[in-house]
């Protein structure tokens, strides 16, 4: 099985490039700071590490969006879709077109997207980022994202491995 690799470059005038990387597809974007892509983001992680969802994220590309979804599965596993729509409708006539496809893990899909998130948020002091990106850092998200993310280290419990212990009893 391939790993997901997630690259965030530092942000230039309110755009900040996104790279998602399998070992089959490789989608890179740059995305704009209009909607709260980044809060929105460490919400549905946050979601996927407890087993909730299906969860969206919107990335807004100008005038085409990017909806990343994470959906997680029974078997612990997760599916990424990245889905591009030509601007914000979704309706048959602006169907999307799915460009990234990802199966894996949960808990490596939300390390790897957590993991990028936090060399971003580490990469430039808070006032540049701020500066660069035209809105701070979602520092509460992530607080909640990396206490997720030390809960899941750490084996303790969290409604997506509670089910499974549960489950195999």
């Amino acid at each position: 099985m391939s790993q997901l690799k997630v690259e965030f470059d530092s942000p230039e005038h309110g755009w900040l490039k996104l790279a998602l990387r399998s070992e089959q597809v490789v989608l890179s974007d740059t995305f704009s700071h209009i909607y709260p892509t980044l809060p929105n983001l460490c919400d549905a992680l946050c979601a996927l590490a407890e087993g909730r969802g299906p969860r969206a994220v919107v990335f807004l590309l100008e005038p085409q969006e990017l909806e990343l979804r994470f959906k997680f599965q029974e078997n612990q596993n997760c599916i990424v879709n990245a889905v591009r729509f030509p601007d914000h409708r979704r309706d048959i006539e602006n169907g999307g077109e799915v460009v990234f496809e990802y199966s894996g893990p949960a808990h490596e899909v939300v390390l790897s997207f957590w993991r990028a998130l936090r060399q971003l948020q580490t990469r430039l002091p808070e006032h540049e980022f701020t500066t660069r990106w035209r809105e701070p850092f979602p520092a509460n998200e992530m607080a909640a994202l990396r206490a997720m993310v030390e809960r899941m280290e750490s084996g303790q419990p969290t409604k997506a491995n509670t089910r499974r212990t549960i489950g195999d009893s």
